[in-house]
Order: structure tokens, then sequence, then C-alpha cells
């Protein structure tokens, strides 16, 4: 699969704009749901990315 002719195609103006916005929770679950489940008490990050105010990547992840 050929996908070397494919992605976005940016033109720079005046009116670009490129915004990227993070954010990180600290065990954010601890102590509300099950104390034995792993996934309450790990850490979870994030980012998105916006383009002209167009949401073009989302990502949350937990930590390990």
């Amino acid at each position: 699969m050929k996908t070397s002719e494919k992605g976005i195609i940016l033109k720079p103006t005046s009116d670009l704009t490129i915004d990227c916005y993070v954010d990180a929770d600290f065990a954010g679950l601890w102590n509300m749901d099950d104390q034995n489940d792993d996934n309450c008490i790990k850490s979870r990050t994030g980012y998105d990315l916006c383009i002209n105010s167009c949401q073009e990547l989302w990502i949350t992840r937990l930590q390990y």
C-alpha cells in the first residue's frame, strides 16, 4: 500500500494556527473504585493537537 502521496498539505498563511493542549491526572480514580484494580491507581496523560481550530490528533494513555 503506497501512502507517500497521502496526508495533509499545509500552505502557511498568516491565518494558520497550530495549538497543542496537554493535561495530566495523577491517579485520579484513587479511592473511588476498586482499590485492587490497577487502572484506578495509574496516572493518565494526554494531548490534543488542533490546526486552525480543527482537532487533528487526540491521545490519552495510562502510565505504567
